[in-house]
């Protein structure tokens, strides 16, 4: 049965709508979340002095929506709500495209809600077809290429437009200069009519802005309208297309600064902690080769220095707590035993010491955000990257059995694409390619389903954004 969950951005006290209103616009039975459920305080307008406990508090939304997600595979999602344009902007940017979402426009005037379903299915409409009238004025257009690495505006608007002279003030307020300013304004709101329209122009603004300024630092995004274009925007926003995006916000007179993505904010170096075990009584792994082949190709990028690997041999269970809480790491690998229970390290004897899959998903509790990404290199360990995902974003598990030059084919190549400064999503899927290329012909090669290794994500699409360095 098909469940339908409602997130209530509930921030602004002023004009806030009451739970009755909300449920008279959304279907009988909806699971309502309501943002100041998730622990922030609401303010008058909606506009915090702060953006980035909305933020969070936005993603422990979406992710305790995307669990109840998982017991009912194509739930829809209402959006509705009161609160700054920067908190409808980043809903949108999280739940992509991926998700069925309808928008509800609660009137600030009163009357009925408007429901806004995001399902277009081409520019015409839900039917695709011919293009239907333009929604927005876009202008320059088309838009003039230009190298210079400064950073490009982009300007989205409804019934009242943004003067480049705010513009122009928000940046020099950072002594920046921008390389251009794009413009994408309607006359009009969004409507079922024109909401698919809106969602193809919009897609290809952002996308030629974009391809037109290949040099820039920043994609500076400014929105003045309702709060359901600035859920579209947030929406068309593709981190594969749209890197180092900053998010304005207007204050009184002004467009200020809210937060930029990839959020959180990605470092500019960060450490990658691996751990190797072959204990007595259990057969040998080759983890000095694959430990050895990290090393010298890794050591030989770049940017190695961007992504430091510290290898701990014949790893304890003690040395994972130690190193979690030192050294702070955005990714840690477990290369090694594994059983349906848990993982196989070893004691000061060289004999095998079990970690409970209970055990595991406490140390990576405790250690907090840091960690990003876990990489469990042992057969059969599938089954409790599931519980991990509390707590990481990603999560690269072995559905089966994997041979230990899979594994060392694999582990250099993702390292390499990591510390360059791809995506989990882009590493991993350059890693197994690796690993099937590197493989000798005469080698058994699985099906492409069958293959390990798997990557999970604590939300669909979430490995797309994860990145563990800043790009050089």
């Amino acid at each position: 049965m098909t469940a339908d969950i409602v997130l209530w951005l509930d921030l602004a006290e002023a004009n806030q709508q009451d739970e009755v209103s909300v449920r008279e616009s959304v279907p009988p039975g909806a699971e309502i979340l309501r943002l100041t459920e998730q622990g922030v305080t609401p303010c008058p307008e909606g506009t915090p002095t702060r953006w980035r406990p909305v933020l969070d508090a936005i993603d422990r939304l979406v992710r305790r929506a995307r669990e109840r997600e998982r017991s009912s595979p194509g739930c829809r999602y209402w959006v509705t709500g009161r609160a700054g344009l920067p908190a409808f902007f980043h809903l949108g940017h999280r739940l992509s495209k991926m998700a069925a979402v309808t928008f509800v426009h609660q009137p600030r005037s009163g009357g009925a809600a408007i429901s806004l379903p995001l399902d277009g299915q081409g520019p015409g409409g839900p039917s695709g077809g011919e293009l239907a009238a333009p929604f927005f004025t876009r202008s320059p257009w088309p838009i003039s290429r230009t190298e210079a690495p400064d950073p490009a505006a982009l300007a989205v608007s409804s019934l009242q437009s943004i003067s480049d002279s705010l513009i122009a003030k928000a940046f020099a307020r950072q002594q920046r200069v921008p390389a251009a300013i794009v413009h994408g304004h309607a006359e009009a709101r969004l409507d079922r009519s024109t909401m698919p329209v809106a969602m193809y122009e919009l897609d290809e603004l952002i996308r030629e802005t974009c391809a037109a300024h290949p040099a820039r630092d920043t994609l500076a995004v400014f929105v003045a309208g309702p709060t359901s274009l600035a859920f579209l925007v947030g929406n068309a926003i593709n981190p594969r297309v749209c890197r180092d995006v900053q998010v304005f916000t207007f204050e009184g007179d002004r467009y200020t600064l809210a937060y930029e993505l990839p959020y959180p904010p990605v470092p500019e170096h960060n450490v990658a902690l691996w751990l190797g075990a072959s204990p007595a009584g259990l057969p040998l792994l080759a983890l000095d080769e694959e430990i050895r082949a990290i090393h010298l190709t890794h050591g030989g990028a770049r940017v190695a220095d961007r992504l430091p690997i510290v290898s701990i041999p014949a790893a304890r269970p003690m040395d994972l707590l130690r190193e979690l809480k030192n050294r702070s790491p955005g990714v840690v690998q477990f290369s090694g035993h594994g059983a349906a229970g848990g993982l196989t390290f070893q004691d000061d004897k060289g004999q095998r010491r079990p970690v409970e899959a209970a055990d595991l998903v406490e140390l990576f509790r405790l250690a907090g955000d840091p960690v990003r990404l876990v990489v469990i290199a042992a057969c059969h360990s599938e089954a409790y990257a599931e519980a991990l995902l509390a707590h990481v974003d990603c999560v690269i598990a072995m559905r089966g059995r994997v041979i230990d030059d899979d594994a060392r084919r694999f582990a250099t190549a993702l390292y390499h694409s990591l510390a360059e400064g791809d995506s989990v999503q882009t590493a991993f899927d350059q890693a197994r390619l690796a690993m099937r290329l590197e493989r000798p012909a005469s080698a058994a090669t699985p099906a492409a389903a069958d293959e390990a290794p798997r990557l999970r994500e604590r939300d669909p699409g979430c490995a797309s954004s994860l990145y563990l360095v800043r790009r050089p």
